[in-house]
């Protein structure tokens, strides 16, 4: 049996997922993304193993990610596996541009509930007759 060293996320990095989850960052993107806080490429597997969710919610994140613009792939060949490849991913722009692209995405939410607030301050409420 092979011993092999894995990275697996810290008590540090679940914050940094929470965090990214309080700002509007969906679970699996946040994953994902605390990944790429500490490596600068990575294979699915890489990401699963990591970041301990399965392949296909790394598969889902990632391509939410790559919609955004903020995650690129390239095929790479398996080692010593002859015409089989894998895609290697990559964050596109760095982290704190992905960070404050949903920061202000939720800013956005709360000036809208904000102005939701406001409207039904101006509204006549009747009293309460009981």
């Amino acid at each position: 049996m092979k011993t092999k060293n894995v990275k697996v996320f810290d008590q540090e990095d679940l914050d940094f997922i929470a965090c990214l989850q309080d700002i509007g960052v969906e679970r699996r993107q946040a994953a994902v993304l605390a990944f790429f806080r500490v490596e600068e490429v990575g294979t699915s597997r890489d990401i699963e193993v990591t970041a301990m969710i399965r392949q296909p919610e790394v598969s889902i994140a990632i391509t939410a990610l790559r919609k955004l613009g903020f995650v690129n792939a390239e095929q790479i060949v398996v080692p010593g596996k002859k015409g089989q490849y894998t895609n290697e991913y990559s964050l596109a722009v760095p982290l704190p541009d992905i960070i404050d692209h949903f920061w202000q995405i939720k800013l956005k939410e709360w000036g809208d509930m904000m102005d939701n607030y406001k409207k039904l301050s101006e509204y006549e409420i009747r009293p309460f007759a009981g």
